[in-house]
């Protein structure tokens, strides 16, 4: 059973939501509309923080906020790449402002919102 949601992102057209919960190194999906629940990832090196989905790419992106990363993977749990490394400090909220090609978070250790490309 996954932990209840703490940081969520959509994919409306493919009614799913995603989420992870702080703790448990786990990223979950399940339909928007409701019904069963799956992992997508497991064995996150910490705990899970902020997650946002990109349509364009139909990937993922979460917080591991033990390891300081920002990692991505494709929708369906695949492709798992660390891109921000050790450089996201303890990321907390996570948003992608596509048209900049940036992502921006919440770095909950220095009090600080962050981006990178």
């Amino acid at each position: 059973m996954p932990v209840r949601p703490r940081y969520l992102s959509l994919d409306s057209a493919k009614d799913k939501i995603y989420w992870s919960g702080q703790g448990n190194g786990r990223v979950w999906q399940s339909p928007m509309s409701g019904g069963s629940f799956s992992q997508l990832v497991a064995g996150v090196s910490g705990k899970t923080g902020g997650i946002a989905y990109h349509a364009g790419t139909d990937t993922l992106f979460w917080a591991d906020t033990a390891g300081q990363t920002v990692t991505k993977a494709l929708s369906d749990g695949t492709g798992i790449v660390d891109v921000l490394y050790p450089r996201a400090g303890h990321a907390g909220g996570l948003f992608l402002e596509e048209e900049m090609g940036k992502i921006v978070w919440f770095d909950q250790g220095h009090q600080e919102i962050r981006r990178a490309n």
